[in-house]
């Protein structure tokens, strides 16, 4: 992967399920990433090596923000508990985790502003948005560093002055559907960027650069993922061969990335349309047919595109941007 090592994931989104109809991918992809460093922390790994380094098998958390509840239906605490029963699905929380381990790491946030109401007639400041997700950035950083500090001091070892490296995942500048509230919080993370990709929250100098998902605007790309549906049944019948042998094979597939003169780019495939189905199966309150029409059909079920997010006022040569392309 060249999101490189962060010390926290953050995906924020505007409403509940917008994590489960976009984001699988990216989600299942640093799920395996976060099991992939926890093997290298337990040493159990067979490609971990001894660097004498413990940056080097730091455990990434993972973590969903919605700015909203999704209110607009009057529905937005019975949202909020289905967001949990998603990220539960999605293996993000839970002890139903198949990468096995510990996940207890990984939260699952949902506010209710006044503010940042669901509707597609609300209007979202940008420095409302930007401020509520460095906040919430502050309070996640503040409680992995207690927990780390009480791990750190039973092992003799204390990092706990070090700064933390974050990767914030959204929306890009069309929203995916054009969904009002898309586009702010995408205007909102890019205000927060543009602010500096350093910052200082209670008292720990943090590290910030942003993705986001490419929005796919022709309907045939779209809603007929060929290539990906030829993938995923190549993927399954080479499944089926290498367990005939006791293995098995990544569902998620981190490909190269690539970089062009609108930044550094990465794509994710995941061959698992029922898990984007039990996830937004646990959103019943939306899981009308059209959704789940689109969990069958959209390409966002089987692949993320996701490129680095550059502001005029991040120096793309500042040694402190966590995420480069790999060489």
């Amino acid at each position: 992967m060249s999101l490189n090592d962060p010390d926290l994931y953050l995906l924020v989104v505007a409403h509940p399920d917008d994590e489960s109809m976009f984001f699988g991918p990216s989600l299942n992809a640093f799920l395996q990433y976060q099991r992939k460093k926890q093997l290298e922390h337990d040493g159990s790994y067979d490609g971990a090596t001894e660097t004498g380094d413990s940056s080097q098998n730091k455990v990434p958390s993972i973590h969903i923000l919605s700015l909203s509840n999704g209110d607009y239906d009057g529905l937005g605490q019975t949202r909020q508990i289905e967001i949990v029963s998603a990220a539960r699905s999605l293996g993000l929380i839970g002890t139903n985790n198949e990468f096995g381990g510990s996940n207890d790491m990984n939260t699952v946030e949902t506010l209710d502003r006044q503010e940042m109401k669901d509707g597609p007639n609300a209007v979202w400041d940008t420095t409302v948005v930007a401020d509520a997700i460095l906040d919430h950035i502050g309070d996640l950083v503040f409680k992995q560093r207690r927990t780390q500090s009480v791990s750190h001091a039973s092992d003799g070892d204390d990092d706990s002055t070090t700064g933390y490296k974050i990767a914030i995942v959204t929306f890009d500048a069309r929203g995916v559907s054009g969904h009002p509230n898309h586009l702010d919080v995408h205007r909102g993370v890019r205000h927060l960027l543009e602010k500096g990709s350093r910052h200082r929250k209670n008292g720990v100098d943090i590290g910030i650069q942003g993705w986001e998902l490419l929005t796919i605007s022709n309907p045939l790309l779209k809603y007929c993922p060929l290539l990906e549906w030829v993938a995923m049944t190549i993927a399954y019948m080479v499944a089926m061969v290498l367990g005939w042998f006791d293995r098995d094979i990544p569902s998620s597939v981190p490909q190269d990335s690539n970089e062009t003169s609108k930044g550094v780019s990465l794509d994710f495939l995941m061959f698992r349309p029922n898990l984007v189905w039990n996830a937004m199966a646990a959103h019943r309150s939306q899981f009308v047919w059209y959704r789940r029409l689109s969990v069958l059909f959209s390409r966002y079920t089987y692949a993320n595109r996701l490129r680095e997010i550059r502001t005029t006022k991040i120096n793309p040569k500042d040694p402190n941007i966590i995420c480069k392309k790999q060489s």
